[in-house]
């Protein structure tokens, strides 16, 4: 498996072998490595003749996260940093070397422990008595420097999907995710945008005197709601008639009702319906 974004603005639309994922962006739909046909066309207002669609193959490695975005009207291909797309899990057992194993962002259960989400890049230490221990990436570490701890601070740990800059009460803090950030114990009205492709995201958080505060962060459109989907066996998820790709998925959605279908080998097809509040956040696991 791999991951693509189409990271465009919302007057586009997008297409994966053929397949829509409908109107723009959509981030981190999980699809199999190898090659693929991506194509994208501005959206056509009802009645307009059909839009001539840009075509790019593409080749997908195995673990990589591949995004499309724009410059001056003109497309392009990047593939993200490794951490902010790979999860590194490290096992420590006494009297033997750590072994070392590199996976996909999602959900991973220590044995005898609650299930941990990890966000990407984050690095999930296992000690012997299978005590979990987390470590943020290099870019959250960077993030938070300018910002000195004082007596008594709390801090703050936040990721987001995709990422965007991080205000706190209407003050612009630091472009996410952000590692142990200190604060001042209290209530902040905590935020996350990222203009270039219209997604937000909000919540009230508390800050505790010594304690760290953990947050993931899912944007979604202006008044939508954030969706984590989990599947077992994973299954490929349509919304409406838009490809989502493989779960496990996260992503942002209009506010509203909205029609999923989860295709699982050797199983029929699952058919929900789910209704997106404003600034919800749902975990779904079938």
């Amino acid at each position: 498996m791999g991951v693509f974004s189409f990271a465009l603005p919302r007057h586009y639309e997008g297409w994966i072998d053929g397949l829509s994922v409908g109107r723009l962006p959509v981030t981190y739909l999980r699809i199999a490595a190898g090659a693929h046909v991506i194509e994208v066309a501005k959206l056509r207002p009802i009645g307009a003749p059909q839009v001539p669609r840009a075509r790019f193959s593409v080749v997908l490695p195995a673990g990589q996260h591949l995004v499309i975005g724009d410059r001056r009207g003109r497309f392009g291909f990047r593939f993200q940093r490794d951490e902010d797309h790979r999860v590194f899990l490290r096992i420590y057992q006494r009297g033997k070397p750590p072994t070392e194993q590199i996976r996909a962002p999602g959900p991973y259960c220590p044995p005898n422990h609650p299930c941990l989400f990890l966000a990407s890049g984050e690095r999930l230490y296992l000690r012997d008595d299978a005590t979990p221990l987390l470590q943020s990436p290099t870019i959250a570490q960077k993030a938070v420097r300018p910002f000195a701890a004082q007596k008594g601070d709390g801090f703050l740990t936040l990721h987001s999907f995709p990422p965007g800059i991080l205000l706190l009460d209407g003050r612009v803090y630091a472009p996410t995710p952000v590692a142990r950030l200190p604060l001042r114990p209290g209530r902040y009205q905590a935020s996350i945008r990222n203009g270039y492709i219209g997604m937000f995201w909000q919540k009230e958080i508390v800050i505790l005197p010594t304690k760290e505060t953990r947050e993931i962060g899912v944007l979604a459109p202006p008044h939508g709601g954030a969706l984590r989907l989990f599947a077992t066996p994973p299954a490929r998820l349509f919304v409406g008639d838009h490809y989502r790709g493989w779960t496990p998925y996260l992503g942002g959605f209009s506010s509203g009702i909205h029609s999923i279908s989860l295709y699982r080998p050797h199983h029929p097809p699952l058919r929900k319906t789910l209704i997106i509040q404003p600034h919800s956040d749902q975990t779904l696991a079938y």
